[in-house]
């Protein structure tokens, strides 16, 4: 939609993400660490 100008507005996305590895004991910690990735990203593209 974009490409056609319909929307009138510069569209981004960010994500992150991290690698499960044998130090890790909890899943939830992994996704912590790639959520913490996205939002630092998301705040690069701002600048």
């Amino acid at each position: 939609m974009n490409n056609k100008r319909i929307i009138p507005t510069e569209v981004g996305i960010a994500c992150g993400y991290a690698v499960f590895t044998v130090d890790d004991m909890e899943l939830e910690r992994v996704r912590e660490r790639a959520d913490e990735e996205m939002y630092q990203r998301k705040k690069e593209m701002k600048m």
